[in-house]
C-alpha cells in the first residue's frame, strides 16, 4: 500500500506522515492542492489517497475522486459530519463510483489507519443513503469482500443441472424396487377360498348321499368376491 495523504487539514496530516509508517504503512508525499494530486499519483506510484473537501482548489472534489477511480485508486474519504445534509451528499455521489471508505468528523487519525487496514464494504454505508441511491436506480458497483471472493485459491462449484433422465434408476445402473400388486395378492386368496368352498360343497353332498350328514361338522361358509356370493 502507497498512500498520498491530502486532507487539506495541516495537524492531521502531519499525524499521518508520522503515524501511517508507525503502523507499516508507506507513505509517498502529502499534497496541498487539489489541481496536483492526479500528477502526485503519477509520479509516486500511490495506490491509495486519503482526502477531504478541505483540500484547497477549485477543481470539484466528485470528479477529481472520479478520475482517480478510475485508474483503479483506492479513496479513503473524509466527508465531515454525516448528520449535516452536505456530508451525505457527498457520500451519495462517491458510493456509485465504488468508494465505501469513509471517515466521519471527529476524525482521527487511529481511525484512518483501521480503515485502511480493513476495507469498508457497501454494508458500512448508512442505509438511508443506500436505500435512496436504490430509489434513484442508481447502479452500485460491487468490490473486495462484497464479491464474496473465495480466499482458498479454490474455483466455487458450480450447480450441475440434472436432467430428467439422471433420475431413472435403470439408466444409473440401480436396481429397481420390485412392489408387488396388493390386488393380486387379494384375488389369489378369494380363489383359495372359493376352491376350498367347493370342497367342502362336495364333501356335504357326499356325506348326503350317504345319510352320514352332520352340519355341525360341515359347515359352508358364504364368501362374497368381485362377482357376488359363491
Amino acid at each position: 500500500m502507497k498512500v498520498l495523504i491530502a486532507t487539506g487539514i495541516e495537524k492531521l496530516d502531519n499525524d499521518l506522515s508520522r503515524m501511517l509508517p508507525e503502523n507499516n504503512i508507506e507513505t509517498v508525499g502529502t499534497s496541498y492542492h487539489r489541481s496536483i494530486v492526479n500528477k502526485m499519483i503519477k509520479e509516486t506510484g500511490a495506490d491509495t489517497v486519503i482526502i477531504s473537501p478541505a483540500l484547497s482548489g477549485d477543481d470539484d472534489i466528485v470528479e477529481l475522486i472520479r478520475t482517480m477511480r478510475e485508474k483503479g485508486i483506492r479513496v479513503v474519504a473524509l466527508p465531515g459530519d454525516l448528520s449535516l445534509m452536505k456530508a451525505q451528499e457527498l457520500i451519495e455521489k462517491l458510493v456509485p463510483y465504488g468508494v465505501y471508505d469513509f471517515v466521519y468528523d471527529p476524525v482521527r487519525p487511529v481511525v484512518i489507519i483501521e480503515k485502511l487496514l480493513r476495507p469498508g464494504k457497501l454494508g458500512d454505508i448508512p442505509k438511508e443513503i443506500i436505500d435512496k441511491l436504490q430509489r434513484a436506480n442508481i447502479s452500485l458497483p460491487i468490490i473486495g469482500e462484497e464479491k464474496n471472493e473465495d480466499t482458498t485459491g479454490q474455483q466455487p462449484e458450480k450447480h450441475k443441472h440434472v436432467r430428467r433422465e439422471e433420475l431413472n434408476p435403470a439408466k444409473k445402473g440401480l436396481t429397481k424396487l420390485k412392489i408387488k400388486n396388493p390386488i393380486n395378492s387379494i384375488n389369489n386368496k378369494l380363489q383359495q377360498i372359493t376352491d376350498e368352498t367347493k370342497a367342502a360343497v362336495r364333501d356335504l353332498l357326499e356325506r348326503k348321499d350317504n345319510n352320514n350328514y352332520n352340519y355341525e361338522d360341515s359347515k359352508v361358509v358364504t364368501v362374497w368376491g368381485p362377482t357376488g356370493a359363491t
